[in-house]
């Protein structure tokens, strides 16, 4: 696993993006920055954050490739184990806005933007 700790970027997910192609890291590298200037959520929608308030990180998972009808199911597992892992800090009231906004106590924690590089019907 490789950290890639960053001041500023655009977006997280962009810059682990721009790094695959090169095959230079490992499974679970993370790409960290104390600012992101141009994030996006869902849709395309901007993803605001306010430096140094705000976890902006992006996470790189490896797969053997696997059908894209499996594609809600492997978001559906991320949310959960989220709210699993949440759950051993017994952070209060958790839930999902499907399908991807984790809620604590009704408050919007966390958004999930998952980004899947698709060739020939396979993720």
């Amino acid at each position: 696993m490789q950290i890639i700790k960053l001041n500023a970027t655009a977006s997280t997910n962009d810059y682990l993006k721009k790094m695959i192609p090169e095959g230079m890291l490992d499974d679970f590298s993370v790409v960290l920055a104390d600012n992101q200037t141009n994030g996006r959520g869902q849709r395309g929608a901007s993803w605001i954050t306010e430096q140094g308030k705000n976890l902006t990180f992006s996470v790189l998972k490896k797969y053997a490739p696997i059908s894209i009808d499996a594609q809600f199911s492997l978001n559906t597992i991320v949310s959960l184990s989220i709210i699993k892992a949440l759950e051993g800090y017994s952070v209060p009231k958790l839930a999902i806005k499907w399908p991807n906004d984790i809620l604590s106590d009704g408050y919007k924690i966390s958004g999930i933007l998952i980004e899947n590089l698709i060739k020939n019907q396979r993720i």
